[in-house]
């Protein structure tokens, strides 16, 4: 069976953040975690073979656009999540335009879907 890619996984809050590595790493992934979008450069920077990066949106500092437009500068390849609390048509088009994949809405529901999110963004 060919080895799962690393993920980076940036989310301010450590609740969050740590939930989302739980459910991840239950599937198999390697996980990278980050608290801000400082912390996501240096890591994604440290890991070449980063196959995925999920964000959120709204974080103090380098918020979730921000990350995916340098995160693009440096890979035009890897797919970029972007987590938002609410999803409106102007973030749609600021997410669209930043370079990211695809956009979640952090719903009661994100845990119980983000594996198959991330394997269906990966099979993109």
């Amino acid at each position: 069976m060919e080895a799962k890619p690393r993920l980076l996984v940036v989310d301010d809050d450590p609740f969050v953040l740590e939930m989302l590595v739980i459910v991840l790493e239950e599937e198999g992934y390697a996980v990278e975690a980050a608290g801000s979008g400082g912390d996501a450069l240096e890591a994604f920077g440290r890991h070449p073979d980063i196959g995925l990066v999920l964000t959120d949106m709204n974080m103090p500092g380098m918020d979730g656009l921000e990350l995916t437009r340098e995160i693009r500068r440096r890979s035009a390849d890897v797919p970029i999540l972007l987590l938002t609390a609410h999803e409106d048509g102007e973030l749609v088009r600021r997410a669209t335009e930043s370079g990211a994949n695809r956009r979640l809405v952090k719903d009661e529901d994100l845990m119980d879907r983000i594996a198959d999110e991330v394997a269906g963004a990966l099979r993109a």
